[in-house]
């Protein structure tokens, strides 16, 4: 049975120890399950996979890339709730 995109971002987002761009999520996915995914679909995913993480007591943070970056980072970690 084949992994879905959600699948796929939520692991790559799992694996990674350091905060990614969409593009960057997109690239891991590729390399490692040989399959491109739209940069839209992956975005779509990262909300659906925070909407679900949130009942785990986890999320998924966004923050911008850097000063002057206009994209953002995306990283799975516990709330603080």
């Amino acid at each position: 049975m084949a992994m879905s995109q959600y699948q796929h971002v939520k692991r790559i987002l799992e694996g990674s120890r350091k905060a990614l761009a969409i593009h960057e999520i997109g690239a891991r996915i590729f390399a490692r399950f040989k399959v491109r995914h739209a940069d839209t679909a992956i975005s779509a995913r990262i909300r659906e996979i925070r909407r679900d993480l949130e009942v785990d007591g986890k999320t998924i943070t966004s923050r911008r890339a850097g000063p002057g970056k206009c994209h953002h980072v995306y990283a799975i970690e516990r709330s603080m709730a």
